[in-house]
């Protein structure tokens, strides 16, 4: 099922999302040690370079975490990462001159909109790719991105924040080439008859769609179309088409000069006010609002 998976919609998703990739730390510890992460972003990523330790969740047994394993999570769950497979206490264990070296890339991963982006919704607590499990290039770039964290030279950085940024997509896409009961987006991204209409909706975000016409694109009948896409979405086909083109003139009003009667327009809004009267009701304020930052 997961080959299925549209990636025009994903990217375009991905796109508007504005995803923004930092790392913020490349720790080397040795002998005991501990670091305590209670949801400081919006999701964050963990790739062990040497070494080895384990990662702590709640109601769960820890799991053993190896040189070239990546953990994403996707909410930032509460997580412990530790040299001991018991956690020790509830603060972090800066550990000592001995023992064997543990070296990773830790990184967070932001969106604009400070609620969970949809797609990391559909997605379970962590993912985790083994070493020796992934593809290629993703092995590959994991392997480089070890090697750069060990750099300290001019500009690395920036590097280190790139190469994040790719070896999220790449394990994003590990993921999905690999999940057998996906849910929620990735469910309807899954299923090729929905993956169309959302196509369509994402491509052609300003036609002036109707039920009947998304379910022509899907080749289903309206009624089931409907019901299918409400059981997999939890929103009507318009109540979605609504929201991505809010989340776009969010994006545009935020990162842009463009008057907002050009921003209805691009839209399909035949009027500013009745795009405004759309803004307002779905995202609870106002296009000058969002301007301005509130």
């Amino acid at each position: 099922m997961s080959n299925t998976i549209s990636g025009d919609v994903l990217q375009s998703i991905l796109e508007a999302q504005q995803f923004r990739f930092q790392v913020y730390s490349t720790p080397r510890m040795c002998g005991i040690w501990q670091g305590v992460h209670d949801h400081r972003y919006q999701s964050s990523l963990h790739l062990i370079g040497r070494g080895a330790c384990w990662l702590h969740l709640r109601d769960q047994a820890p799991i053993p975490l190896r040189s070239g394993d990546l953990v994403l999570l996707p909410r930032d769950d509460w997580h412990v990462l530790s040299s001991l497979p018991v956690i020790t206490g509830p603060d972090d264990i800066e550990g000592d001159l001995e023992g064997q070296v543990t070296s990773m890339v830790c990184a967070e991963i932001s969106f604009r909109e400070t609620a969970v982006s949809p797609l990391f919704e559909a997605m379970p607590r962590y993912i985790l790719i083994r070493q020796g499990q992934a593809s290629g290039a993703l092995d590959l770039l994991a392997r480089l991105l070890c090697m750069a964290a060990e750099d300290r030279g001019i500009g690395n950085k920036l590097v280190i924040d790139r190469l994040t940024e790719v070896l999220f997509v790449l394990a994003l896409r590990e993921y999905l080439q690999r999940v057998e009961q996906p849910t929620g987006l990735l469910a309807a991204l899954a299923d090729p008859r929905l993956a169309r209409a959302l196509s369509a909706i994402h491509d052609h975000s300003e036609r002036r769609w109707q039920v009947a016409d998304l379910a022509a694109v899907a080749d289903m009948s309206r009624t089931v179309f409907a019901q299918r896409f409400h059981a997999v979405l939890g929103q009507s086909p318009i109540e979605y088409l609504t929201r991505w083109r809010m989340h776009l003139a969010g994006n545009w009003l935020q990162t842009g000069n463009l008057p907002v009667a050009t921003i209805a327009e691009r839209l399909g809004y035949v009027t500013e006010a009745a795009f405004r009267r759309a803004f307002r009701r779905t995202t609870g304020k106002t296009p000058g609002q969002v301007r301005r930052g509130q």
